[in-house]
């Protein structure tokens, strides 16, 4: 078995002895076909990754406004107006309050809804906007003093198949229409 190898070895050494040592131009197209190919596969699953963190960012933020409002119920009897400002979420950094009681965080708006608006509906809505600034998913929870309490939902924008992807990709199933989907 050792002088098969023997003659081979040779064999190989003159070749390569040979060789100017580069790549030739179908291999290269073949290496460069085959990185077409992933990159094609890969950056559409990057994008859906990148809006899925960051929505889930939003539900986090959502969350913790949300059980903020809660104890401010609980203490006070009522929610407050429409003002996200006087709830403690120390927690999310890097907002800042806008307006009438938002939170402005970058790609996320934070909105609170007491029951003097949206037809009684007491929620907390978060806002993911793209890097364009259009809206893509609204992502909101109702308040236990709602006609839906504790349910969340994911709503998203201008039939965004993206929206969508993520919106299914974190365990939302879909209601009435496609625009809406409900978290188990």
């Amino acid at each position: 078995m050792s002088k098969i190898y023997q003659k081979n070895i040779p064999f190989i050494k003159n070749r390569l002895k040979h060789k100017n040592g580069g790549f030739t131009l179908i291999e290269l197209l073949v290496v460069v076909l085959i990185i077409g190919i992933l990159a094609a596969i890969a950056l559409p699953q990057y994008d859906v990754a990148v809006t899925k963190s960051r929505l889930a960012t939003t539900m986090a933020g959502v969350r913790a406004i949300a059980d903020s409002a809660e104890r401010y119920y609980m203490t006070n009897s009522q929610y407050p107006e429409d003002d996200i400002t006087v709830l403690d979420v120390s927690n999310l950094s890097g907002c800042r309050s806008v307006g009438s009681g938002q939170l402005d965080c970058g790609l996320i708006m934070y909105d609170l809804n007491s029951g003097t608006s949206y037809g009684g509906e007491n929620s907390v809505n978060g806002v993911l906007f793209n890097n364009e600034g259009e809206r893509l998913v609204l992502y909101k929870q109702y308040l236990m003093e709602s006609n839906h309490p504790r349910l969340r939902r994911c709503i998203i924008y201008n039939n965004s198949d993206l929206a969508r992807k993520v919106c299914k990709s974190l365990g939302a199933t879909i209601v009435v229409n496609q625009g809406a989907f409900d978290f188990p």
